[in-house]
């Protein structure tokens, strides 16, 4: 059988998909906290999307070792590896928003910070659906392929928002410059969405591969 739930690499790799979802949830606080001006707790989340971070690096590594060492048939071992690599994505990008925050500080004027606080917690929820598809991949793959739309259906919304506040901020008095600045942590925050869209579709092709 070629998921076994039992299985090493099968634990490992559900290991990295729970790192990256610790780092996306802190993620999301250090957004919270950074809108809301609060200093400690945004340096206290940020710190640990970095280490939720290594965390996940670490994991991923570890998965891939025994992954090669033997654990799958050969003919799915790099979809499995690249699989994980989109997974790593979210929580590379996560960590780099809050990297951003950290260094950049961008001006957030109040109008738009309840709009990029739905857009941060719906980003975990697309995690979390994906997280969900993932893990069905081991259970049952029907379901799994089906849930995948949760987590496209969630991206969608998530481009409506950004593009709502893109819109409202270029029609604003801000200046170019605050307005680019803004833009770029805006472009950052919505690729974290697409990452875990990218890792979905990538278990609906594995199930294809699998079969039902």
């Amino acid at each position: 059988m070629l998921l076994r739930k039992e299985g090493k690499v099968d634990i490992l790799i559900r290991k990295h998909a729970e790192e990256v979802k610790a780092g996306v949830e802190a993620f999301k606080e250090a957004v919270f906290a950074y809108i809301d001006g609060d200093e400690e707790g945004f340096k206290r989340a940020s710190e640990l999307v970095d280490r939720k971070e290594s965390d996940a690096d670490r994991a991923r590594r570890e998965a891939e070792d025994a992954l090669y060492a033997g654990g799958y048939l050969p003919a799915y071992r790099g979809d499995f590896s690249i699989l994980m690599d989109l997974v790593d994505n979210v929580v590379d990008n996560s960590e780099a928003v809050a990297h951003f925050l950290a260094m950049e500080t961008p001006n957030i004027p109040p109008q738009w910070g309840e709009g990029i606080k739905e857009i941060a917690e719906r980003t975990l929820e697309a995690f979390l659906a994906f997280r969900k598809c993932f893990l069905l991949l081991y259970e049952d793959r029907r379901k799994a392929y089906s849930s995948a739309s949760e987590v496209r259906n969630l991206e969608k919304e998530i481009d409506g928002l950004l593009n709502g506040i893109l819109r409202e901020l270029f029609q604003s008095d801000l200046s170019l410059a605050e307005k680019m600045h803004l833009k770029e942590f805006l472009l950052k925050l919505g690729q974290i969405s697409d990452d875990a869209e990218n890792a979905s579709d990538k278990v609906i092709g594995l199930t294809l591969m699998i079969g039902f």
